[in-house]
């Protein structure tokens, strides 16, 4: 058992290489991870996820493969795989759209301690809820929040200021949105900032010219 663990563990290791290092050789990287998660190891499933997901020259690109190595490797334990799948699931994208079954891949590597898992999680338990649920599950999200915020997630204290005014007004922001915000906070955890995104002036004393 022991030595199957380790041979699936130089496998991915390989796998990883491929990838990088200057090889760029993604045929050779999936047999690695292949064979890895033939033997039953999360990380060679998760390889390939990310290969299948990402779009390489010389490598097939097709998400609904991502997310069957996605899933093998999530029902495994792996955070990382449980993350690609809860967006997946998200999106709807290479699986039916399902917010549920994304929460609960968000839930699953928030309780593991993964950091943007515990913000995304504490996205859906009050964004992705109706105004009763959001009621129950209002405290649940904060705590969520400040944990992701503990470890070092962005754009927490944005998502925390939008909770707490909907707790005393009774609405997010100007135009009562919901996904409005939810969109607002995905573009900022991709790093897509708006032109008139004015947090960060030029004239604020925080650039300084050196």
């Amino acid at each position: 058992m022991k030595g199957t663990k380790r041979k699936g563990e130089k496998l991915v290791a390989a796998g990883w290489d491929w990838m990088g290092k200057g090889k760029w050789d993604y045929i050779k990287a999936a047999a690695c991870f292949h064979k890895a998660a033939k033997m039953g190891s999360a990380d060679g499933a998760h390889g390939l996820g990310v290969l299948y997901e990402t779009k390489l020259d010389g490598f097939v690109y097709d998400t609904a493969l991502a997310a069957k190595f996605f899933k093998q490797a999530a029902d495994k334990g792996h955070t990382e795989a449980q993350m690609h799948l809860a967006t997946l699931y998200a999106d709807g994208n290479g699986v039916e759209k399902d917010r549920k079954k994304a929460g609960k891949y968000w839930s699953k590597a928030a309780r593991a301690g993964e950091s943007h898992a515990q913000f995304m999680y504490a996205m859906f338990l009050f964004f992705d809820a109706d105004e009763e649920e959001r009621k129950k599950n209002v405290k649940a999200a904060k705590r969520w929040l400040k944990a992701a915020q503990e470890n070092g997630e962005l754009s927490t204290s944005i998502a925390m200021r939008d909770i707490e005014q909907w707790e005393k007004t009774g609405y997010f922001n100007e135009d009562k949105d919901a996904e409005a915000i939810m969109e607002r906070l995905g573009k900022m955890l991709r790093g897509e900032f708006d032109d008139d995104y004015d947090d960060c002036d030029e004239d604020d004393d925080i650039l300084e010219d050196e």
